[in-house]
């Protein structure tokens, strides 16, 4: 019955850190959209003819650490997965 319960356990943990792993996925590809546009903004014949706005300089350093924040959740989720597979093994 105990090995029921910790299969079971473990089986809820990889579906809450599942979650928190597509939740990153999602933010890691917002941040690239936004470093696209960004970089799209930089590069348009209005950027080039009157010099290049501030805001897409500042937003797309707010993206880059939106990717690299959430590539470190990825990181981090994959890790709790093995820990949790590790554990049961």
């Amino acid at each position: 019955m105990d090995d029921i319960n910790s299969v079971l356990q473990i089986e809820v943990n990889v579906m809450s850190i599942s979650g928190v792993f597509n939740h990153a996925i999602l933010g890691m590809q917002r941040g690239l959209a936004g470093l696209n546009r960004d970089s799209a903004q930089l590069a348009s014949a209005k950027a080039m003819t009157e010099g290049p706005s501030a805001a897409p300089l500042v937003d797309s350093k707010i993206n880059a650490l939106q990717v690299e924040a959430n590539a470190k959740v990825v990181t981090t989720t994959d890790k709790a997965i093995g820990s949790l597979f590790n554990e049961k093994a």
